[in-house]
């Protein structure tokens, strides 16, 4: 009796000295765990996704500002941001002496990848009807790693003929390749394809210029001037007393 007590706590402690079950990748349920996510592969869900158009337009922004080598005391400067810190749009105010050009910058920037399919940009700077440059490009599979940054003169297109205002946009289009297009075959300059858009969400710059005597001082004080000389001439005061003559004058009555 006492010999299988013995051999009892002895199988019993065995039992508990047993190494443990290894780690297996499923569950108790019998389900796989999910797998730890691959270095290799971009973080972003939207780039493991087949795009569409309106994708392009959402992924998509042209910033548009003025380039720091024409910022001065003369070039006035107020930007709107949205609350993705997009410049949506700069007013410009140039006040005398006016500079010979204006310098701006717009900056091409993607927040996503196209793997399936490669988009095209194809994009002009357009200052009022005229056109001061154009910029294209192809988003593929690196498109937010994209570094395209241009750079025109916007007082150019007026040849020196300045108006008092003008408005500088990004007009342009937008298109998305067939799935499995090979990017480097696209030609951003020429490539069209039925899923097009126009929707380009970018800068818009307005620009005012003051010239010589149209300062918002001088306008200030033009009315006030303009009253003055229009009004009547005020007639002189009359005096309180008349002047007594002189004692021996020709007013004086003869001394008797």
């Amino acid at each position: 009796m006492k010999r299988a007590i013995i051999l009892t706590l002895t199988a019993l402690t065995l039992a508990s000295c047993k190494p443990q079950k290894p780690w297996s990748p499923y569950d108790k349920d019998g389900g796989a765990a999910t797998p730890a996510p691959d270095s290799a592969v971009s973080s972003s869900p939207e780039d493991q996704i087949v795009a569409n158009i309106g994708d392009v337009e959402q992924a998509l922004y042209v910033d548009g500002q003025i380039s720091a080598e024409s910022a001065g005391p003369n070039v006035k400067i107020e930007d709107t941001r949205d609350h993705n810190k997009h410049l949506i749009k700069s007013s410009v105010v140039l006040t005398p002496p006016l500079p010979e050009s204006l310098w701006a910058e717009f900056d091409v920037k993607c927040n996503r990848n196209f793997k399936s399919a490669p988009a095209v940009l194809r994009a002009r700077i357009m200052v009022d009807d005229k056109v001061a440059g154009s910029v294209s490009t192809v988003l593929g599979a690196l498109a937010s790693k994209t570094k395209l940054a241009v750079k025109f003169d916007l007082l150019k297109p007026f040849h020196g003929n300045l108006p008092d205002t003008f408005l500088a946009k990004v007009d342009g289009d937008l298109y998305l390749m067939p799935e499995g297009t090979d990017e480097n075959k696209v030609n951003p300059e020429t490539a069209t394809s039925d899923f097009h858009s126009k929707a380009l969400y970018a800068t818009m710059i307005r620009v005012t210029i003051e010239k010589p005597g149209s300062s918002p001082a001088a306008a200030a004080e033009a009315p006030t001037n303009a009253a003055v000389s229009a009004g009547p001439s005020p007639e002189p005061a009359a005096p309180a007393t008349e002047p007594t003559a002189p004692v021996g004058s020709a007013a004086s009555p003869p001394a008797r």
